[in-house]
């Protein structure tokens, strides 16, 4: 979880010049869940990488939970971004 997490905050400071710790959260997030897309569900090897994602996403929300007015944008983009990772249905 650290090490996904210091890249993205490490980016985003160069970035913007000031830390928008929540969306460093969700990307680093998004970089553990795309690590695990080719992984089958059963491999222990992925389950780190979910749970690390998990808590990254809740500490994302428990800090966006200090700007309440911020909470409605951050779920919608959280939706977007890492629903856009849920692999595709077969029919």
């Amino acid at each position: 979880m650290r090490a996904a997490l210091a890249s993205e905050l490490e980016h985003e400071v160069e970035e913007s010049g000031r830390g928008r710790t929540h969306g460093a959260l969700l990307a680093a997030a998004r970089t553990l869940l795309l690590a695990t897309r080719g992984c089958e569900a059963e491999e222990r090897s992925a389950a780190h990488d979910l749970l690390a994602a998990d808590a990254l996403v809740t500490y994302a929300f428990e800090i966006a939970a200090e700007d309440p007015d911020s909470l409605e944008e951050l779920a919608e983009s959280a939706m977007r971004g890492l629903g856009a990772l849920a692999p595709e249905e077969s029919s």
